[in-house]
């Protein structure tokens, strides 16, 4: 389960934000967040999850909850 809340992707609207975890040497448990059409080239939204913390305190609760995702 992901430590935060997945939301409705705020660049494209179309896809959701998923969560993973890197497995690279350098990053190597590091928590991220992308859209679920990051790699079929049609959205571009990608954030680690420090960054995602603070996106989602920019978003604010009201509209998190607009845009969460259904579980």
């Amino acid at each position: 389960m992901p430590p935060l809340p997945l939301i409705r992707c705020p660049e494209c609207n179309a896809g959701n934000v998923l969560w993973f975890v890197s497995g690279t040497v350098e990053n190597l448990g590091r928590h991220f967040y992308k859209c679920e059409w990051h790699e079929f080239g049609g959205c571009r939204f990608w954030k680690w999850e420090n960054n995602y913390i603070v996106l989602q305190h920019l978003l604010g609760s009201s509209t998190l909850a607009r845009i969460r995702v259904s579980a």
